[in-house]
C-alpha cells in the first residue's frame, strides 16, 4: 500500500528534491512490454544481475517515447518529459527497487503529467511505473505459476522509469506489486 510518508525530502544538485521509494520491477514474474510479442517471464535472477549502478542516475520521465523500444536518453525527450532520476537501486526480496528523486522545478517544467505523479506521490496514492530498458531475451515457451509466456529475460540494460499517467497501466502492475 502506498504511503506518502515514506516520502522524504533529499538535496541534490543544490536543491530541495523529493525522494519516493519504488518498486521497479518483481522478480519472478509474467509481464507482457510494450514491444513483445506476447508475456515474458522475469526472473529474479535476472533483476539480481543487473548491477544496481546502472540505474542509478537514469531518468525518471512521464511516459515511455513514442517507439517502445525507443529510448528515452535523448535531449528532447529528457527536456520534455524527465522531472526525475533514480538513485539507491537495489535488489530487495526478489525484487528491483529504486528511490525515484523527484525535482520540483523540474515538475513544473515538464507539466500537468509530472504534477500529477508528484501529486499522487505526496498524496500515498499508488502511480503505476514501468521500466524502460534494453532486454536480452530466450525466445523459449513456459509456464510460471500458471501462466504462459513465450520468452524469458536474460539480460537487462536499464534506460529510464516511467511514471506513467492515471489510468495507464504498467507492464509490472501496481497489482503485481509494483509502483
Amino acid at each position: 500500500m502506498a504511503d506518502g510518508s515514506l516520502v522524504r525530502t533529499v538535496k541534490y544538485l543544490g536543491r530541495d528534491h523529493y525522494a519516493v521509494p519504488v518498486v521497479c520491477m518483481v522478480g519472478n514474474s509474467v509481464v507482457w512490454s510494450i514491444s513483445a510479442e506476447g508475456p515474458e517471464f522475469v526472473p529474479a535472477e535476472t533483476l539480481q544481475n543487473s548491477p544496481p549502478e546502472s540505474w542509478n542516475g537514469r531518468h525518471a520521465v512521464t511516459d515511455h517515447p513514442a517507439q517502445g523500444s525507443a529510448s528515452a536518453n535523448t535531449p528532447g525527450y529528457l527536456e520534455s518529459s524527465s522531472f526525475g532520476t533514480l538513485f539507491n537501486t537495489g535488489f530487495v526480496g526478489g525484487n528491483l527497487v529504486s528511490e525515484a528523486w523527484i525535482d520540483p522545478a523540474r515538475v513544473e517544467s515538464v507539466g500537468e503529467l509530472a504534477q500529477s505523479v508528484l501529486s499522487r506521490c505526496l498524496a500515498g496514492e499508488s502511480v503505476e511505473v514501468s521500466i524502460g530498458a534494453f532486454v536480452l531475451i530466450e525466445m523459449t515457451e513456459g509456464e510460471y505459476n500458471g501462466q504462459k509466456y513465450v520468452g524469458i529475460w536474460r539480460d537487462i540494460v536499464s534506460d529510464h522509469l516511467a511514471m506513467l499517467p492515471v489510468n495507464h497501466t504498467g507492464a509490472c502492475s501496481v497489482e503485481m506489486g509494483c509502483g
